[in-house]
């Protein structure tokens, strides 16, 4: 599998996943870094574009990503093309000459319609940018991007509460259309985050600290439903409302994090409070000792919850990273009723995560990276480490192609299990050795 990571700088990088079980260790492909000089109309200069904001695939050789301005307000996006050049074999990752390919961007064309910047070649693969200019943005930052299988769109959210839908197939440069926006309107509120329904006529949005879950409909454009304030706490205490991020269990059931450390599960069927709430700041603390947990003070034991991504395998089970970089296996099933939650922790994380995903090609494999600085590969059935490369700059985005043909991977894979075979006959002879009795005689000398 081939996993793209976007920076906070909005460099990129596409690091190729070796399929055999034996050898996981990314090699980076392919490294490139848009200019602000691409987005330049009539001669106006155009401000630096900074992190990248959302990353989607559309299909094996495509994908888009959506940028914030320097000191500016909005949002500009870019389609990536990634073309394949086959060779003797990959490149050496510790390549001074691939790890900073040569690339240069010549003028780009002034016309309305986006202009592809020159080709940013590698060993491997080479890359060429288009500007979307009939996609920027002036109003706000943007959030997420979503491909609609089903009615063959793309959503994109921005911060303000804008929704628009538009037609990846009329992104062609040979054939752009004077707009490929579908349809647009506002949710009348702010979102930080947004996941559509498993048949995706449903949009769940989460607000900033103090707003409740709303449910919208992307057929009406109205709202389906909403959310009410949980039970007061035993104190009779208002809980707080901070929600993070959601996911779609099934169609009815929502799984919201919240930034004071609760799972929260909700029904759209029936009640508007959450018919399960747990809190992992709770289940932490009661495995603390009683002088321990008196020395710690409240902010001390209180985790954020950013990121819920469900298990492809049982979605009664989902993972969930923290603001301080642990990342663990959380059951989630409402039915049972359980005093500890946390099934598995991921061990080797050292700061926050930003994104967390499931390779889609290949289910086995969870990948993750954040503030570490590392792409991290965990096995998605026991969650052990697989392997991990230093990526030198804050990823703070990951989506995943298919540009390597399948052939390619199939020979890497047989000269690895090769290669692999060659260490483990040496470890062999060196295990015979080892093996072998020592004699405790003294060797007599002659005088």
């Amino acid at each position: 599998m081939e996993v793209i990571t976007a920076s906070n700088l909005s460099s990129f990088k596409l690091f190729l996943i070796p399929t055999h079980p034996a050898n996981t260790t990314p090699t980076l492909l392919a490294s490139w870094k848009p200019e602000s000089s691409l987005f330049a109309k009539d001669g106006h200069e155009f401000p630096p574009i900074t992190a990248t904001r959302s990353l989607l695939s559309i299909d094996d050789q495509q994908l888009i990503s959506s940028h914030s301005l320097d000191h500016a307000e909005g949002s500009v996006f870019l389609l990536h093309q990634l073309h394949f050049s086959p060779s003797s074999s990959l490149p050496d990752p510790a390549s001074p000459d691939h790890l900073s390919p040569s690339f240069s961007h010549n003028t780009p064309d002034t016309s309305s319609c986006p202009t592809p910047s020159p080709i940013i070649p590698t060993q491997n693969v080479s890359v060429t940018l288009h500007p979307l200019h009939l996609l920027t943005t002036s109003s706000s930052v943007s959030v997420s991007l979503h491909y609609l299988h089903h009615q063959k769109t793309i959503l994109h959210a921005s911060q303000n509460g804008d929704l628009f839908l538009f037609d990846p197939h009329l992104l062609d440069p040979s054939n752009v259309p004077s707009t490929p926006i579908i349809t647009t309107w506002n949710l009348q509120q702010s979102l930080t985050s947004c996941s559509p329904s498993p048949d995706q006529s449903l949009l769940s949005v989460v607000g900033p600290k103090g707003t409740l879950l709303t449910v919208y409909d992307l057929q009406s454009q109205k709202q389906y439903w909403k959310s009410k304030s949980p039970p007061h706490d035993s104190l009779d205490m208002p809980s707080p409302i901070w929600d993070l991020d959601s996911n779609w269990i099934d169609q009815n059931l929502i799984v919201a994090v919240t930034s004071y450390g609760h799972i929260r599960i909700y029904d759209i069927r029936t009640k508007r409070q959450p018919i399960f709430s747990y809190s992992l700041t709770d289940e932490r603390a009661s495995y603390l000792s009683y002088l321990k947990h008196q020395r710690l003070t409240k902010q001390d034991h209180v985790d954020s919850l950013q990121r819920v991504v469900l298990s492809p395998f049982d979605h009664t089970q989902a993972v969930i990273s923290t603001n301080r970089g642990d990342v663990m296996l959380v059951d989630i099933d409402h039915t049972k009723n359980l005093k500890k939650r946390v099934i598995k922790r991921l061990k080797g994380i050292t700061a926050s995560v930003q994104d967390v995903k499931y390779c889609p090609h290949e289910p086995n494999n969870l990948v993750l990276t954040g503030f570490d600085r590392y792409l991290r590969i965990y096995d998605s059935k026991m969650y052990n480490s697989l392997s991990n490369v230093y990526t030198k700059l804050i990823q703070n985005r990951i989506c995943f192609s298919n540009v390597v043909p399948m052939c390619f991977k199939v020979s890497e894979a047989r000269k690895d299990a090769k290669e692999n075979l060659i260490h483990e006959k040496d470890n062999e002879y060196d295990a015979i050795w080892e093996n072998l009795p020592v004699s405790n005689k003294k060797s007599k000398v002659n005088k």
